[in-house]
């Protein structure tokens, strides 16, 4: 059987829906303090080739690298039936899966605050750090979570800072989204002259 092309994985984002009411649980309920690691550990084992959890009172987001939407959502859904017993999925109904270029800009705009969770979500680049840091321990930052969350990270570092104007925000955000385009590009022909 022929081994899947691993430069034909992309990040995907699955998380709930802005629609999403607060208080609905929308992906999941809240992640227990502590669980992060383990969530990460088990989306890993469900098939997902790198993975990170965004965990706030308010919602979860999964990333995670996989060769499609359907994989990602699988992924997921089994990662969390096996370390806190729900599916994140079910029921949810308001679950929105953004891929690659989509996904990355979400994050860098959710570690800047642009972009949260939920209106008031203030520690937004320590929700992120938390999350980069859980997927380190659990082995689920591969060289794309860990260059798309450095980038969210410095962003966002960068955004807190007395010139957090919308449009400085969005510009920084371009040129890491920039930067992490010339990753991609270098990545794949290395990939190519390996092969």
């Amino acid at each position: 059987m022929p081994r899947p092309d691993a430069s034909a994985a992309t990040l995907f984002v699955v998380g709930p829906s802005a629609a999403t009411a607060p208080g609905s649980e929308p992906l999941a309920h809240a992640v227990p303090e502590g669980a992060l690691v383990r969530l990460v550990a088990a989306i890993r084992s469900a098939g997902a080739r790198e993975a990170a959890v965004l965990a706030t009172s308010h919602g979860t987001e999964a990333y995670v690298v996989a060769l499609s939407a359907d994989d990602a959502c699988r992924t997921v859904s089994e990662g969390f039936r096996r370390a806190l017993g729900s599916d994140a999925l079910t029921g949810s109904g308001s679950v929105v899966v953004r891929q690659g270029a989509d996904a990355a800009r979400h994050l860098l705009r959710l570690a800047c605050g642009l972009e949260p969770l939920e209106t008031g979500d203030v520690e937004a680049v320590g929700q992120v750090r938390r999350a980069y840091e859980a997927a380190q321990a659990a082995h689920g930052a591969g060289p794309l979570v860990r260059r798309v969350f450095q980038a969210a990270l410095g962003a966002g570092t960068a955004a807190s800072g007395a010139e957090a104007v919308a449009a400085v925000v969005e510009d920084r955000i371009e040129a890491e989204l920039g930067r992490l385009d010339e990753w991609r590009v270098r990545r794949d022909a290395f990939s190519m002259l390996v092969a």
